[in-house]
């Protein structure tokens, strides 16, 4: 999956190119295609870290946060926020874990929104 995303980016990013103003159909297809990309690219990554099987140690839970500021930096760069939102979900998770870990299990997911 990492590996055929990583494809259809550089793809996407062939058609962001021929089109850098936005203003014909190219950029279009580039906005599906780095829709397309950015789950295939970001989920093996964050799968790997193990966040959904219970494997939440602080490190996985920093290096989720890091990975994420990546990716947002990719995102503005590129100026498509596909990555950040597609990435998300694992952020969520990742916050709610480790204010559980500190302490604030109850309200854990009302700090995560408000973060």
């Amino acid at each position: 999956m990492f590996v055929g995303g990583l494809v259809i980016f550089y793809i996407a990013m062939r058609w962001d190119v021929a089109d850098v103003k936005r203003v014909t159909g190219k950029s279009d297809v580039a906005f599906w295609l780095h829709l397309i990309a950015a789950p295939l690219i970001v989920h093996p990554i964050f799968s790997n870290l193990g966040i959904f099987d219970g494997n939440q140690s602080t490190l996985n839970l920093a290096l989720v946060l890091l990975l994420y500021v990546v990716l947002i930096v990719v995102s503005l760069i590129i100026d498509r926020r596909a990555f950040m939102v597609s990435s998300l979900v694992y952020v969520l998770a990742a916050l709610t874990e480790l204010f559980k870990t500190y302490g604030l299990a109850g309200d854990s997911f009302a700090y995560v929104v408000l973060v």
